[in-house]
């Protein structure tokens, strides 16, 4: 049978009605219980949570929100080592023929589950990726959420400009497989033990195994971003670490970014004198404490460019 292009395709013409496991990782944030909620609402064939930490906070979340009365929601045991890990873990315990993965704190908009569906039933072999910019509230009033969006934005801004870089500047977060394919291509593998930049490892081997990403911003969801400066720039540092393993793993795939280039000259004198021996441990701990407090008020130009700054300060020695 000859398949229609996408967009003449419905639910009545597709080849097949696709079963839809949801999988979401869980560290039981608050959210939680609203992303359940809405997943349900659209009549999935399960919703899967995965406690991978603070087991009776995930279900004390669920259990308030009455969720576990429903026979759609599961809740299983995570390995505790990382999101990846425990994406494996809910993709393993699925029935469905579809699984969408969602973290716990990206909130899905009404009919995400059915356009996931509708792209995979027209075409097969595809990792289809939602949209997830940040709740507009969270951007307005967190410095950390506001860089953490002009980020996510730019790199929407490339895949939307060249589509192939989907799967080589994968973000996951809000992404659906087919079961076969996850079966294919697992969550984790024992040659990447990183906890961080998982994500992109993950799109490196979906890309290596000839499956085509697809980016749809009409897959709508808002990521619930949260993190004090500090905690954004220790995982900001140790995002680097990962990266430049990745780079020796993936050589062809994986680009170190040197984020000094983005900054004033003024800036970059800085970054330099924070990399030198000696003084630069203490010019380091200068610009972070200074970011730490800078950085705890909502976001203006001063706040934003000094974690940024601080930012790039940690992630450029060795």
């Amino acid at each position: 049978m000859r398949r229609e292009p996408l967009w003449f395709v419905t639910d009545t013409e597709s080849d097949e009605a696709l079963l839809v496991s949801v999988v979401i990782p869980s560290i039981g944030r608050d959210v939680l219980a609203e992303i359940v909620a809405r997943c349900l609402s659209e009549d999935p064939l399960e919703v899967v949570v995965v406690a991978d930490a603070n087991p009776d906070t995930v279900t004390g979340v669920l259990e308030r929100a009455d969720l576990l009365a429903d026979s759609r929601v599961r809740v299983v045991a995570g390995p505790g080592r990382g999101v990846a890990l425990a994406r494996q873990a809910g993709v393993d315990a699925v029935r469905g023929d579809l699984v969408l993965i969602l973290d716990d704190d990206v909130v899905p908009e009404p009919g995400l589950l059915a356009g996931h569906r509708r792209i995979h039933e027209a075409q097969p072999d595809r990792v289809v990726v939602g949209y997830m910019p940040v709740a507009p509230h969270l951007v307005a009033k967190s410095v950390t959420a506001a860089i953490y969006s002009g980020d996510y934005e730019s790199e929407c801004r490339v895949l939307d400009a060249d589509p192939l870089r989907v799967l080589l500047q994968f973000w996951a977060g809000n992404f659906s497989m087919r079961r076969a394919d996850c079966d294919r291509v697992p969550q984790a593998v024992a040659t990447y033990a990183e906890s961080l930049l998982e994500d992109e490892e993950f799109g490196f081997r979906c890309h290596a195994a000839g499956l085509v990403g697809v980016f749809d911003r009409s897959l709508g969801s808002f990521h619930h971003y949260r993190r004090p400066v500090r905690t954004f720039l220790v995982s900001a540092r140790a995002q680097m670490v990962a990266a430049r393993r990745l780079h020796g793993l993936y050589p062809g795939l994986m680009a170190v970014t040197d984020g000094r280039r983005d900054l004033p000259k003024a800036a970059q004198a800085v970054v330099w004198m924070s990399t030198r021996p000696g003084i630069g441990r203490l010019v380091r701990a200068a610009i972070v404490r200074a970011a730490t407090q800078l950085g705890a008020g909502p976001p203006t130009r001063m706040r934003v460019r000094a974690v940024v700054l601080a930012r790039v300060v940690v992630q450029s020695y060795e």
